[in-house]
């Protein structure tokens, strides 16, 4: 049973929604032990990329040919009051240009900082397209790239690019380092169109390894639109994660995208508050991990301390609660629930739910 928590206890827990406090940034609401490095961009300049003046950073802002240029953007942004405009303005010639905003530690080494990225982990970012792009090059959005230990100079590993399909923008993704039939192409849902003028979210799961079992698993506003495995995606040495604008090709027109709120995490920020089971829904199956991990700091991948306060406890079973995705009473009639009185639509009643709860065995 779920020792020492009485069933008002559970009621109390699963029908209690706190309201985020006014002028926090996304990331001020993501739990803080999960989060490895973030960046709002409410801070002055771009340091919270570059590390500001650190002498061994662990980070920085990469802008390749005059044509390209990163900005802080007041007028476009996700939350808070400020996001980074990147943007590529070719002169007659239509020369392709790079600028990126790049991590390799979670802050400057001499500060403690890490010696590199988590073998595995979440990197996210939220991004905005003003308008749509001209010229028919191609644009790449986000980069890992990695070292060898033979060579200081970085190659590109993983990139996902902007692609136009009957006017249309769409995610592909794209590695140099493995064979075609290996690289990329396995699509996980159908393709999802990226839409002018609104925020889309593109999350990415990284296992580094420089042997064919690396992952590279691609989601699309909490969508999951590309998953593979068994590839290299490191060259051994040091790997980078990268946000930004790419424009190549003979005919590389003005671009510019906005970017706001990236983040590398341990969990996914991106999945449903609640869902811990990462199905799309919060449901008994979510309930019954929570119970499975009652007490404890959550176990990896399906981590139940979805308020990352290290302890699976009352606060993650409020955020079941808050985000329950249905009123499924069978499944409870088969917990030993007796239901007097309908369940509201998209939710439960609370004592019910409670009682079912009181039910569930802690799997240790």
């Amino acid at each position: 049973m779920i020792n020492g928590l009485s069933k008002w206890a559970v009621v109390i827990a699963l029908c209690v929604v706190v309201s985020p406090s006014a002028g926090q940034t996304w990331i001020d609401k993501l739990p803080k032990a999960h989060v490895w490095w973030s960046a709002d961009h409410e801070k002055e300049g771009l340091s919270q990329w570059s590390d500001g003046d650190a002498a061994l950073p662990g980070g920085g802002v990469f802008d390749q040919h005059d044509s390209v240029a990163a900005t802080l953007e007041t007028k476009t942004v996700h939350s808070g009051q400020q996001a980074v405009r990147l943007t590529h303005s070719p002169g007659d010639d239509a020369r392709g240009g790079a600028v990126y905003l790049i991590r390799w530690r979670d802050k400057p080494l001499d500060e403690g900082g890490s010696q590199s990225l988590p073998d595995r982990a979440y990197y996210s970012a939220w991004y905005h397209l003003p308008r749509s792009f001209d010229g028919d090059g191609s644009h790449t959005l986000m980069q890992f790239k990695s070292t060898s230990p033979e060579a200081r100079v970085s190659k590109p590993t993983w990139s996902i690019r902007l692609a136009r399909a009957e006017d249309k923008f769409f995610l592909t993704l794209h590695s140099p380092v493995n064979d075609p039939t290996d690289q990329a192409k396995q699509r996980h849902s159908p393709a999802r169109p990226v839409v002018v003028g609104r925020w889309v979210h593109v999350e990415v799961f990284a296992r580094f390894s420089e042997e064919r079992d690396g992952r590279i698993a691609v989601w699309q506003d909490g969508v999951r639109i590309y998953d593979v495995s068994a590839v290299r995606t490191s060259l051994g040495g040091t790997n980078y994660w990268a946000v930004g604008l790419e424009a190549s090709g003979d005919d590389a027109g003005p671009a510019a995208v906005v970017i706001d709120d990236a983040a590398i995490t341990r969990v996914r920020t991106g999945r449903a508050r609640g869902d811990v089971t990462d199905d799309g829904v919060v449901d008994v199956a979510d309930l019954s991990l929570l119970g499975a991990q009652w007490g404890e700091s959550g176990r990896y991948p399906a981590n139940a301390d979805l308020n990352g306060d290290g302890t699976v406890d009352v606060g993650d079973m409020a955020l079941v609660g808050a985000n329950w995705s249905g009123f499924d009473r069978s499944t409870f009639q088969l917990l030993g629930c007796t239901f007097t009185t309908p369940g509201p639509p998209g939710g439960m009643i609370g004592s019910e739910l409670g009682m079912a709860v009181s039910r569930l065995q802690v799997g240790r």
